[in-house]
């Protein structure tokens, strides 16, 4: 099979979320994640600026904004669909500490190469 050179400007991720319930339990989930395709060099520079970043959460949420341009099967506390905008990702990566990490290692793992497994 030929493989064609296209660029197309956003691809789709898993992410896996994860959180404490209130009974101690572990919530894990799963939502698809939209991202901003960038190009090697372009991956190089968010990534040293990444890493220089990674102390300072709101820092890290502004770069994280710059290629997460929406997503699905995000759902709020009420079961209904919560749309991708920037005050809805700012409340998940509140509420769900590791979500910014959780963002980022998908957005690294499937810009390198695309999906793995089978």
């Amino acid at each position: 099979m030929a493989f064609k050179l296209s660029k197309h400007p956003t691809f789709t991720a898993v992410v896996e979320l994860s959180m404490t319930g209130p009974a101690g339990n572990l919530l894990r989930g799963a939502i698809k994640g939209v991202f901003k395709r960038l190009d090697r060099s372009e991956i190089k520079d968010f990534l040293e600026r990444y890493n220089k970043l990674i102390a300072d959460h709101a820092a890290v949420d502004d770069l994280l904004a710059e290629v997460l341009v929406g997503w699905a099967e995000m759902q709020d506390d009420d079961g209904s669909e919560m749309p991708f905008t920037r005050e809805n990702l700012n409340r998940v990566l509140e509420n769900i500490p590791v979500a910014g990490l959780a963002f980022m290692q998908s957005y690294f793992k499937h810009a390198a190469g695309g999906r793995e497994g089978n």
